[in-house]
């Protein structure tokens, strides 16, 4: 992190001093970075305006979240899809009712949002490898919870990956069933407590690309399976460290479809 904070730091220390060397009545481009700092002011609306240190952590989370949590989620799905031949084929059957058999089609959000399986696999992975293992929260107030007694100011650590397994909230919470999210599969997608499914986190500070990336890892899917033919190497349960889940290693073997 010492390197992406360095990183992002000089980012928006050098577009800083790019608009403070442009003239009044020219154009500034309408990019993220440039679009904080001009708003970042001290007669802003907001009780203190952020630092130029807050918002280079903000463009890191950016960074970092938009490219590393993807791209774990995805490589977790293909190894979940290639390992189970059942999945896989409902997986492949789902794909080919909406957008049809040939390799050639157009994408759309409306048809994204018919794939009801394959969200349901790409929930099912992140309940059991969510994009972190815990959330950390900072307590106001004081509160109580059941019997635990929670003063003002104390750091509180949610552990995610527990609640996603635990026996209390899931029937057979170490198997991977992408069914459960399914109205069909005893309507437990109506009946289960949402609360103990967070892998996007939860209140104010939900992650706000949520929407963005499940219809990515859904159009991710649509592509690659459309196109190329996938065979799981890795049979071994998968390595990944102990906060951010992180596919350390997965061995795959790729061959096109013919055209």
């Amino acid at each position: 992190m010492t390197w992406t904070r360095n990183y992002t730091y000089n980012l928006v220390k050098e577009r800083l001093e790019e608009i403070e060397s442009i003239d009044d009545n020219e154009k500034l481009s309408t990019d993220m970075l440039s679009m904080l700092l001009t708003a970042n002011k001290s007669n802003d609306n907001n009780e203190k305006p952020m630092t130029n240190e807050e918002i280079g952590d903000n463009i890191a989370e950016i960074l970092i979240e938009g490219v590393d949590s993807p791209s774990n989620t995805l490589s977790f799905v293909l190894y979940y899809i290639g390992n189970d031949p059942d999945i896989k084929q409902r997986v492949l059957d789902e794909i080919d009712n909406i957008f049809g058999d040939g390799p050639d089609f157009n994408v759309t959000y409306e048809d994204l949002s018919k794939l009801e399986y394959i969200e349901a696999v790409i929930k099912e992975v992140l309940r059991v490898r969510p994009v972190t293992a815990t959330i950390t929260r900072f307590a106001t107030h004081s509160d109580q919870i059941d019997e635990f007694q929670i003063p003002s100011s104390t750091h509180l650590s949610v552990n995610i990956l527990s609640l996603h397994v635990h026996q209390n909230y899931w029937e057979e919470p170490t198997k991977f069933n992408p069914l459960r999210f399914l109205a069909s599969s005893n309507n437990e997608k109506e009946t289960y407590d949402k609360n103990a499914l967070v892998y996007f986190g939860g209140g104010l500070r939900m992650c706000p690309g949520r929407q963005f990336a499940m219809t990515l890892l859904k159009m991710m899917v649509v592509l690659l399976y459309s196109k190329y033919k996938f065979e799981v190497i890795t049979k071994e349960p998968l390595a990944q460290n102990s906060i951010n889940t992180q596919c350390k290693e997965l061995k795959i073997r790729i061959r096109c479809l013919k055209v």
